[in-house]
């Protein structure tokens, strides 16, 4: 079985999530707001991944926000960026054949994917030694033209996302894209 199919242990401590707000609250749409401006402000791509994953996770209280990068050549996504309510150190530079998982066919297709219960998804995968999630959403990060990446983040819970946290990732997806873009151009 290939490393990225194996679900040795689990990775989360389940008591850990939090509760969300289940609609556009004055408050969701306060931090969607703050979250999208902040991005902005950086100067270098590193940084700017960290800050949404930790803002996702954080803010937004997402169990696991992740963003890949998507290598077009080698036909993989990349783990660049994680943050959650882990017992182990995120993956980074964990490699993903599109061929398979959520992350893989969101690039594939260039759609968000919304899946509110990844155990009855055959294609669900995760990274050796992380134990499955209930609930995971999957939103394109479009450079431009060029599909960059995926901003995915994934919960302990069934059922644990609506179509508004699918709108609010996918304007901050929008934002981040956007950013990478102007950070990338600058850069050549």
């Amino acid at each position: 079985m290939p490393a990225f199919e194996t679900k040795l242990r689990p990775s989360f401590d389940l008591t850990l999530e939090i509760p969300r707000p289940r609609k556009f609250t004055s408050g969701y749409m306060e931090v969607m707001r703050k979250t999208a401006k902040e991005i902005t402000h950086f100067r270098a791509i590193e940084p700017l991944l960290k800050y949404v994953v930790n803002a996702l996770q954080h803010d937004f209280h997402f169990y696991i926000a992740s963003v890949f990068y998507y290598d077009q050549e080698r036909q993989v996504a990349i783990l660049l960026a994680q943050k959650g309510q882990s017992n182990y150190p995120p993956p980074i530079g964990f490699l993903q054949p599109i061929e398979c998982g959520f992350v893989g066919r969101t690039l594939r297709e260039g759609v968000t994917l919304l899946v509110n219960e990844v155990d009855q998804a055959p294609e669900y995968v995760s990274p050796e030694g992380y134990w499955a999630a209930g609930s995971e959403l999957c939103v394109p990060i479009q450079a431009k033209d060029k599909l960059w990446g995926v901003l995915n983040v994934e919960s302990a819970e069934i059922e644990a996302f609506t179509y508004q946290d699918q709108l609010a990732l996918e304007f901050i997806a929008n934002q981040l894209g956007n950013t990478i873009y102007n950070l990338e151009s600058q850069q050549q």
